[in-house]
Parts: structure tokens; C-alpha cells; sequence
């Protein structure tokens, strides 16, 4: 009976502390890899929505859709950013394939995407002004980021607020 008891306590034990270690709404609740190794990697979306609307098809068909490369090597001069790229492998450079950086920001709940190009939009959020997308899932092949820019601290000139994308990993080596 005595054995019944600590057997129950740590599977309660063990089962609240899961529970508790889930750090995105949509999971996982628990993963072997660590965020950085889940997030370096080549990213393509897979769905894109804008102010409620789906507009996947067309971030797909823009002559400017690029691939994301998420490095996990950071700049000696800023620690803390780590190497990030896009670039469209079906007409190089015809959206630049400029590189810019990433970083954690909120304890891994959030990154930062700054790009450095043209004035334009991207799913990234406005160039040379990146974005924080708060992680809504971080699996090893799933990447699923949301932004709402009428955050204060956003100065973006277009017109939705709201932003959700999905991405699927395509490869491990940015």
C-alpha cells in the first residue's frame, strides 16, 4: 500500500512537470532536441494567413517567395543573432537573397527576423525593420509563427494586423 502511494505520487509528480514544460500553445510538450537544433535548418511555408484571410497561394506565387535559413551560427560582434537568409531557388536574386539575422527574444518564446533590402513586404515583416513572431509550435519539421503588428512597438506601413505562418523544414543544413 505503502508502494502504491510513492509509485502514485511521482507519476503525479512526473505528470505535472510535463505539463508544466510545455513552452508553446501548440507543442510539443516535450522534445529530445534542444530549440536550436530544431530551428536551424531550410524552411518553406506552408500556409500563410493575413488579417484572418488564407493567402498562401499567394506568398506560393509571388516571384519573391523565398526559402528561410535559419543558421546556428552567431556574428562575434553580436552573440545573440544568429545567421538567417532567404532566397528564391527558382530565379536567384530576384528577391535579393539578402542575409540578415534572427535571435531568441522572451525567454524562447519569440524571434526576432531582421533582413536588410529594398523597401517591400515579406512574410518576414517589413525589410530593414524585421518582426517579432511569437512560436506557436517548434517541432523538428514544423515552425509555426504568429505576429500581431498593432503592437505599439511595430512601425509597419500595410494594411493587415494579424499574421500566421506555417513552415515545414525541407532540410537540416542551412
Amino acid at each position: 500500500m505503502i508502494y502504491k502511494r510513492k509509485y502514485l505520487l511521482v507519476f503525479l509528480f512526473i505528470a505535472f512537470c510535463i505539463t508544466d514544460c510545455k513552452k508553446y500553445p501548440e507543442g510539443p510538450t516535450i522534445s529530445l532536441r534542444t530549440k536550436m537544433a530544431r530551428i536551424t535548418g531550410v524552411w518553406d511555408v506552408e500556409y500563410y494567413e493575413a488579417n484572418g484571410i488564407d493567402s498562401t497561394s499567394y506568398v506560393l506565387s509571388s516571384p519573391c517567395y523565398c526559402r528561410y535559413y535559419f543558421s546556428n551560427s552567431s556574428n562575434k560582434s553580436h552573440p545573440v543573432a544568429y545567421g538567417f537568409s532567404f532566397r528564391n531557388s527558382a530565379s536567384p536574386g530576384s528577391c535579393g537573397g539578402d542575409n540578415g539575422w534572427w535571435g531568441w527574444s522572451d525567454k524562447k518564446t519569440s524571434i526576432g527576423l531582421y533582413a536588410t533590402l529594398f523597401g517591400g513586404f515579406t512574410p518576414i515583416g517589413a525589410y530593414g525593420n524585421g518582426a517579432i513572431w511569437d512560436i506557436q509550435r517548434l517541432t523538428n519539421k514544423e515552425l509555426w509563427l504568429k505576429m500581431n503588428s498593432d503592437n505599439p512597438s511595430y512601425n509597419y506601413a500595410y494594411s493587415h494586423k494579424n499574421y500566421y505562418m506555417k513552415l515545414k523544414k525541407v532540410s537540416e543544413k542551412p
